[in-house]
């Protein structure tokens, strides 16, 4: 298995047991800062599957783009994708990212709705 597919892997599984943790054991006054600390792990796995999918794929990047997928993620990862993937594999990978987006979304509502918190 690629790197950077056990690094999606990764990426989602940290973001769904972080949410849980949020929301079934953090206090609530504590919770913008496990957010925030959150979200820095999550962009530590973001910016180690770029520069892994970049690797296997024998793409040169700039310190640059290295530096603005750290700064700004959401822009840079699918500015990347369709540069160096062309626009099919790009709309594909971002298509799935977004159901599988959707499909947490939905999870996590479907949780709070059963818990009676939503």
């Amino acid at each position: 298995m690629k790197l950077s597919l056990k690094l999606t892997i990764a990426f989602w599984l940290i973001l769904v047991l972080l949410d849980l943790l949020s929301r079934l054991v953090i206090p609530p006054g504590y919770r913008e800062l496990f957010a925030l600390s959150t979200s820095f792990v999550l962009l530590g796995v973001m910016f180690a599957w770029f520069l892994a999918d970049a690797r296997e794929n024998r793409f040169s990047v700039s310190y640059g783009l290295k530096i603005m997928v750290v700064a700004l993620p959401f822009v840079t990862l699918p500015y990347y994708l369709f540069r160096y993937k062309g626009y099919q594999r790009a709309l594909i990978s971002l298509g799935k990212f977004g159901l599988i987006l959707l499909f947490y979304y939905l999870g996590f509502e479907l949780l709070g709705y059963i818990r009676g918190t939503a």
